[in-house]
């Protein structure tokens, strides 16, 4: 469960489902001034400056298996799976058992 969210207007919202039994997240990507993308490729107009931000401080929380939209911007940190290419939302979680299939 994520317990601890906030809506744009900075409000609470309540816990919900993540991936396999909380350990994955997904987020959406962040644009210049700090607000959600959506879109089919909302990886493209994410603020690079921010995206690193989250995925430093995920990588250093534990949350190291990310999955973004751009690996050629955030490689050294994200991987692009081929069947889910991330480019309408990220993920992080702790790393699977196993790595993802290339």
């Amino acid at each position: 469960m994520v317990t601890e969210a906030g809506s744009v207007d900075g409000s609470d919202v309540p816990g919900h489902q993540t991936h396999r039994g909380g350990m994955q997240i997904d987020l959406r990507y962040v644009d210049d001034n700090g607000n959600p993308i959506q879109g089919r490729e909302a990886y493209n107009s994410a603020s690079a400056d921010r995206m690193w931000d989250l995925m430093r401080m995920s990588h250093k929380a534990g949350l190291t298996q990310i999955y973004a939209g751009d690996e050629s911007e955030w490689g050294d940190y994200s991987h692009r799976p081929a069947k889910s290419p991330h480019e309408d939302h990220w993920h992080i979680s702790i790393p699977n058992p196993k790595p993802p299939k290339q």
